[in-house]
Order: C-alpha cells, then structure tokens, then sequence
C-alpha cells in the first residue's frame, strides 16, 4: 500500500470528480428501483493515513464525493465509534476490534436501512 502509492501519480481532484460521477451513473438506477446505496471510508490511520491525507486531501476528494453523491456515505474520522480504532499496520484493525468495530459500524448502519 505505501510503495504502491509512492509509485503512482495521485488523481488530480478534477480526474477523480470525473471518476465518482461514473461511479453516481451506477447509483442512481439502484435508488430509482427502492435500492440503498452506502459507500463506506474504512479506518486507517499512523503514516498511511497521513500519506492519504497528503495525496488526497479529503476536503478535496471524500467529501467532494459525499457532497455530489446521491448515496449515504460514512467517514469513519465522522464517528467517534468509528474514529478511535487503531490499524497496527495503517490499514487493518487488529483482530480483537473486529466485534466492537462491527457492532459500532451496526449502530451506524441499522437506521439508515430501515
């Protein structure tokens, strides 16, 4: 994940606006027919997410994608049960966070499926 990002050029926020309106072609019919669309910002956090941060801003990518988005969309840095769990390797939980990650992520999911 680090070297593959150092390797390759970040999308410039226009190329990546570009990329989330293919994805908003995709969820729109799924909402047309009753569908729920939910795109989710799993945690990552130490120098990888400091890494994202610094490639893709999320003022300038996530939350471009939310604000055009007709789909729910869930940043876990926007949910205190969410925001406090810490990935050992910048991308993954540690195994013993998978229940109390799982059900806090219900919590969130649970009314917006209704």
């Amino acid at each position: 994940t680090y070297r593959t990002m150092s390797r390759t050029p970040p999308w410039s926020p226009e190329e990546y606006r570009e990329r989330s309106r293919t994805i908003g072609a995709f969820v729109t019919p799924i909402i047309a027919r009753g569908g729920k669309v939910i795109f989710l910002r799993f945690p990552t956090s130490g120098v990888l997410w400091e890494l994202e941060e610094q490639r893709y801003p999320r003022k300038d990518y996530w939350d471009v994608f939310a604000a055009e988005s007709q789909a729910v969309t869930i940043h876990f840095k926007d949910y205190p049960t969410l925001a406090h769990f810490n990935c050992p390797d910048g991308s993954h939980l540690d195994y013993r966070d998978a229940v109390p990650f799982t059900k806090a992520l219900v919590e969130i999911l649970a009314p917006l499926l209704n």
